[in-house]
């Protein structure tokens, strides 16, 4: 074969071997591929009590491609989980964890920040009166940081299988006209009794023993 001078003055074989040219496509594909591997993910770390990137993993280890940290609901607030890189960990409570798809640039778990609790009350239906029962102590909601306080309760048109949302706490799930009314103060579902099949209004103070 011949030998061609190239502007760089490095000396390059052409045409290439089958052999170096199997291995120059080899060392190509494999630079692509180093390349190509993910940038470890940032997530919110409990420990590091900040969102920063998580830590190379152990040898042999794939790194996470998830963030877990506490679940929460308008009745029971933020659970006590950790924030963390990965997989929920094994001991932690049934639904007190929860994940999220991890990214380079920012924290899918952000620390979940609340604001003040508020009060709604939840209703039963009586059968025997026909009518949907105000509960005689209000529930405790809770909500994250920036989101508004809502209550709901049973309208005119609920019928005797209407179960409050979240007994009371947070807006309606219900969109049908007439079976539930929302709210937006504290304790603002603490109206008389709403009737079942358009029944007459009926006062009741119904309280559980």
């Amino acid at each position: 074969c011949r030998t061609v001078h190239v502007s760089s003055g490095i000396n390059a074989e052409w045409p290439l071997r089958p052999g170096k040219l199997k291995m120059r496509f080899l060392i190509i594909a494999l630079f692509l591929v180093y390349t190509s591997v993910a940038e470890n993910i940032m997530c919110y770390q409990t420990a590091e009590k900040n969102a920063t990137m998580c830590p190379d993993p152990a040898e042999g280890a794939a790194a996470p491609t998830k963030c877990f940290g506490p679940s929460f609901s308008v009745l029971g607030g933020v659970t006590n989980s950790t924030y963390g890189c990965g997989e929920c960990p094994t001991d932690a409570a049934k639904d007190a964890c929860v994940t999220c798809d991890g990214a380079a640039d920012s924290a899918c778990n952000p620390e979940i920040i609340t604001a003040d609790n508020y009060e709604c009350y939840d209703y039963s239906y009586n059968a025997e009166k026909g009518v949907f029962a105000i509960q005689k102590d209000p529930i405790t909601c809770h909500r994250k940081n920036g989101t508004d306080v809502h209550c709901n309760k049973p309208g005119v048109n609920a019928t005797e299988t209407y179960t409050s949302n979240d007994k009371g706490c947070g807006p309606c799930t219900n969109t049908t006209a007439g079976v539930c009314v929302a709210c937006d103060e504290t304790r603002c579902n603490s109206a008389v009794t709403v009737t079942a099949f358009l029944l007459p209004l009926a006062a009741l103070l119904y309280t559980l023993f």
